[in-house]
């Protein structure tokens, strides 16, 4: 049995979504997180168990980019006004390997000099041009 199949079974998904994620965490290592140094694996899974009801792939996804957005924010020194509408504008969609999160407001976010940096630091998904 392959190691993803193992975790699939603990995570009651199939393998390809535990694949999708790892994908993304690497993604996020090679960006958002390659400068982080308060990111830690185990951070990852104690923030699950802590702020969410199941432990699940949709919740390791879901807290993954969490802590992506605010590592970015911290990296990208954002402004208090340009943070407050990255949390407002705020939208996800989980489905197991089927996951994403974009921003309702991007166009206004696109008005601040902080969104270059924070938008190259994540994947972000474009809900508005």
């Amino acid at each position: 049995m392959s190691n993803n199949v193992f975790i699939s079974v603990l995570l009651n998904c199939g393998s390809y979504d535990v694949s999708c994620f790892f994908r993304k965490l690497d993604k996020y290592e090679d960006t958002v997180f390659d400068n982080d140094d308060d990111f830690s694996y185990n951070k990852l899974i104690e923030n699950v168990k802590d702020n969410y009801e199941d432990y699940d792939i949709d919740s390791l996804n879901k807290e993954l980019d969490l802590m992506a957005i605010r590592s970015a924010l911290d990296q990208a020194e954002c402004c208090d006004e340009f943070e407050e509408l990255v949390w407002n504008g705020l939208n996800g969609y989980y489905n197991c390997s089927e996951n994403y999160f974009g921003f309702d407001n991007e166009k206004e976010l696109r008005k601040f000099e902080e969104w270059e940096k924070f938008s190259k630091l994540l994947p972000l998904v474009a809900w508005q041009r």
